[in-house]
């Protein structure tokens, strides 16, 4: 239906807005909406207690690798805060230390900082993968040294 006249369609939309808001399902898309933003508040507000973020921590690690938040802290007490590879302290961390786990029987191995959990994780949790590496880092190690040598004056 269109309109010529923009006052008549503007006075249409009005009177279709007004009846509409009487109807059952603007009353009930209100509620709905009122809901959703109470929910929004409780959320926001719940996040930041410490209770809410612990029950949250416990459910992610007990649905990914069935251990819980306890179990969590006694191996980082265990391990005195530190990762189990390259020993840097938790404080020295942006993250929390991440769960060591075998992909294949879902054992959990340990607590690891993100770089050693990744490293591991790309090198397939393969050992003779690592021992390939460590012997190409050995080789360029020790080529570097006859370099400085070969370079420096002797006296």
């Amino acid at each position: 239906m269109p309109y010529k006249d923009k006052k008549i369609k503007a006075e249409f939309q009005h009177q279709y807005m007004k009846r509409y808001r009487q109807t059952k399902k603007y009353k009930k898309r209100k509620q709905v909406y009122n809901r959703k933003e109470q929910q929004q508040k409780w959320y926001k507000k719940a996040r930041k207690s410490k209770q809410y973020i612990n029950k949250t921590r416990n459910q992610q690690l007990m649905k990914r690798y069935g251990i819980t938040l306890e179990d969590y802290n006694s191996m980082f007490s265990d391990q005195e805060g530190k990762c189990a590879v390259c020993g840097k302290h938790q404080t020295e961390l942006k993250r929390s230390l991440a769960v060591d786990h075998c992909h294949s029987t879902d054992t959990v191995r340990g607590l690891l900082c993100r770089n050693c959990n990744t490293a591991i994780g790309m090198l397939n949790d393969d050992i003779e993968n690592l021992r390939c590496a460590i012997l190409y880092l050995n080789r360029f190690q020790v080529a570097n040294l006859e370099v400085r040598n070969a370079s420096s004056p002797t006296k």
